[in-house]
């Protein structure tokens, strides 16, 4: 008698532990992976799934638990046998430079960087850069022998334009960037960040549609950042064409500057929409007003931009806009492979999403349509 071997299917733990080993294994060492509920919902099961998929990464030291801090990356790719994407084929290798005192976006982004670059029959390498000096040149010239053609830069400080100018121009490989630089010329700027101006201006027409008559803008005392200057154009323009007066605060980085932006915003109470730069300026401004007693949304709505882990746990929940990761990282790796042999880029522009939770006061009428058609924007309830 005939014995017939049929391979049983893997249990969804089991599917998303290779995932994850996957993911790991694209990052390099000491890359923080999001939190439990983020991969969750990255994934589309429940936090206990995630949590039993990553024990058997904890238990071969591919990764390590931190308390209080997260799960963080121990082992590189090649050390834990993980795979990292397709090595070199027809569509080459990418090279990704995560920015290693960044904001979390490139991290976010690197799952599906991974999904894109298998989705086009591309490998991955990813390593970290702390400068666009000889720390990122020293980096570009080693993921150019290990075969990459390419590289990706999910993230940078916005601020540091002129030294991302200088590296792209001096940089061994073309640079798939995530937004227009002036001055650049090697690259796809036109990426994430596109019509960035038109979606604070979106969020203008979502406060308004709201009822808000009063609505500020809180961002960095930063003159060379080429996306507060976006930002500021469209929040300038959204208030413009709407007939309201401009509330715009720039701050440093130090604790009592926010303090005084929250003294004269506390004048508004129960009248005063805030737009955050992103959302450490929005968290900030929240906390800044809680010592005055003032919450959000009763005394005031607030909005941020980025979609961080703090701002999700935050108390209440903070209202943000949120990149389509998916589509973000398939313009950037299809950039990325075109400019490898010369051709200009193409693709969709990326989505961006209005994540409407507690802090905005819109959850409750975030489905009428008015809403939507108001800012533009693809609304999103959590």
């Amino acid at each position: 008698m005939e014995v017939i071997s049929v391979e049983s299917p893997l249990f969804k733990h089991q599917q998303l532990e290779a995932e994850l080993r996957r993911f790991a294994g694209a990052l390099p060492v000491g890359a923080r992976l999001p939190a439990e509920q983020e991969l969750a919902r990255q994934y589309g099961c429940n936090y206990q799934t995630v949590r039993r998929a990553l024990k058997a990464l904890v238990d071969d030291g591919t990764v390590v638990r931190r308390v209080g801090r997260g799960t963080f990356v121990a082992k590189s790719g090649e050390d834990s046998g993980a795979a990292v994407g397709r090595e070199a084929t027809a569509a080459g290798v990418i090279g990704v430079l995560m920015w290693s005192s960044g904001n979390g976006v490139a991290g976010r982004m690197m799952a599906s960087l991974l999904g894109a670059a298998e989705e086009f029959g591309a490998g991955l390498r990813s390593a970290w850069i702390g400068n666009f000096e000889k720390d990122a040149m020293t980096t570009a010239a080693s993921l150019a022998k290990q075969g990459c053609t390419a590289l990706v830069l999910p993230w940078f400080p916005p601020h540091q334009t002129e030294e991302l100018r200088v590296f792209v121009e001096a940089c061994p490989l073309p640079v798939s960037l995530p937004m227009l630089v002036p001055g650049v010329s090697a690259g796809f700027g036109a990426g994430v960040d596109v019509g960035r101006a038109a979606v604070v201006e979106g969020v203008v027409g979502y406060f308004r549609a709201l009822g808000g008559r009063r609505i500020a803008f809180v961002g960095p005392d930063s003159s060379g950042d080429v996306v507060l200057q976006r930002f500021l154009t469209g929040y300038v323009c959204g208030l413009s064409r709407a007939g309201l007066e401009s509330y715009c605060h720039l701050v440093k980085a130090d604790e009592k500057s926010m303090d005084r932006v929250a003294k004269r915003c506390a004048a508004f109470r129960g009248d005063l929409a805030v737009i955050g730069y992103d959302d450490e300026h929005a968290l900030r401004f929240m906390a800044a007003m809680k010592k005055l007693g003032l919450v959000a949304p009763r005394d005031f709505r607030v909005v941020g931009f980025n979609d961080t882990e703090a701002g999700q746990w935050s108390d209440p929940p903070l209202s943000t806009v949120r990149h389509d990761h998916g589509q973000a990282a398939r313009w950037l790796v299809r950039s990325a492979l075109k400019i490898a042999p010369g051709v200009d880029g193409e693709g969709a522009t990326p989505r961006l999403q209005l994540v409407v939770r507690a802090s905005c006061g819109g959850a409750d009428r975030a489905g009428e349509r008015a809403l939507s058609r108001a800012c533009g924007l693809e609304l999103v309830v959590e």
